[in-house]
């Protein structure tokens, strides 16, 4: 037993390092629609949310997250804790989160019939309910000065375990650190959609210098315009993947685009 909580001691702080690095006191934008319709939410990331998403119980969130971050929770201390029974699940997804927001996410509702286990508002995960993937359940929270949703769990299963079949596509998401007052870099975008028709002016100016990056051609090295190629062009890579997979650019390559009757 002591060998196990000494392995999972060792897989808390593993996911604790992640989430310093790719979450902590961060608030992410998601924007999704479907059709007309259009959906804009604010996921705020802080330390006390954690603990919840590791799958503890029995500590207060903010000591258990300082003492897991400062690497000092004994095992002794960790064997009297509720551990929810798929922990390990839970922690092996961690490493997968940051992707699963970069990779075509979809906005899921939450089935309030389906579980008794957890209540969730909204869900975001694969474009494919029926595969059994990491997926983020989000709790909706509002006070005085803001409305907006947090981590409240962290599943490996089907979405269609736990959501209504109505979603929306992610056409984007934007980031920022808590301290910061606008939103200034992408996450992630569809780069077949227009955002200046779905995301409020005062944001889309706050990340405007980001859109207009250039990215370059995968096939010929040549830079492009990314707002150009609405109508299908994909095969784009960023300039830092150019310079680190050594893709030489090619003079002689053009890309011809021909009409389709």
């Amino acid at each position: 037993m002591k060998e196990n909580m000494e392995l999972l001691i060792k897989k808390l702080n593993k996911a604790c390092l992640i989430y310093k690095k790719d979450f902590l006191n961060k608030d992410f934008l998601v924007i999704a629609r479907k059709r007309k319709n259009t959906e804009i939410i604010e996921i705020n990331f802080r330390k006390e949310h954690f603990m919840h998403l590791v799958g503890i119980k029995g500590m207060k969130a903010n000591d258990f997250f300082e003492k897991i971050s400062l690497n000092i929770l004994s095992v002794n201390e960790l064997n009297k804790l509720k551990k929810n029974p798929y922990i390990n699940q839970k922690l092996n997804s961690f490493p997968k989160l940051r992707r699963l927001f970069e990779e075509e996410p979809y906005l899921y509702n939450f089935h309030p019939h389906s579980t008794t286990k957890v209540e969730l508002d909204k869900v975001i995960a694969n474009i494919n309910r029926e595969i059994k993937k990491e997926l983020v359940g989000l709790k909706f929270l509002k006070t005085l000065s803001k409305k907006s949703y947090i981590p409240a769990s962290i599943e490996d299963r089907k979405a269609s375990e736990i959501t209504t079949e109505e979603r929306k596509r992610i056409i984007c998401i934007l980031e920022k650190k808590s301290s910061e007052k606008d939103y200034s870099k992408i996450l992630f975008r569809n780069l077949e959609e227009n955002l200046s028709l779905y995301i409020p002016k005062e944001i889309f100016i706050s990340i405007k210098k980001e859109l207009e990056k250039v990215n370059y051609n995968c096939l010929t090295g040549e830079p492009i315009k990314i707002q150009n190629h609405s109508s299908g062009e994909n095969r784009w890579i960023g300039k830092k993947d150019v310079e680190r997979f050594e893709i030489q650019k090619r003079s002689n390559v053009k890309e011809e685009i021909g009409e389709i009757a």
